[in-house]
């Protein structure tokens, strides 16, 4: 069995690798909503957009503080 101090190094390397094998994931499924919310924003009206989100403004309210 391996001491504490091996061990906790062993585990923060393996957590690090497995972050940053999901990093480019994470990226590219951010930059992919970031380009539909462009999109519905310069297609649609404004007025249209808002009222079609405001069922899901409570979510705005949970997360933000």
């Amino acid at each position: 069995m391996l001491p504490a101090k091996p061990l906790a190094m062993l585990m923060s390397y393996q957590m690090w690798r497995a972050l940053a094998r999901k990093r480019p994931l994470i990226l590219i499924a951010l930059i992919f909503l970031l380009e539909i919310a462009v999109y519905l924003v310069l297609t649609r009206p404004l007025e249209t957009l808002v009222r079609s989100l405001a069922g899901y403004a409570w979510v705005v309210g949970v997360l933000a503080p």
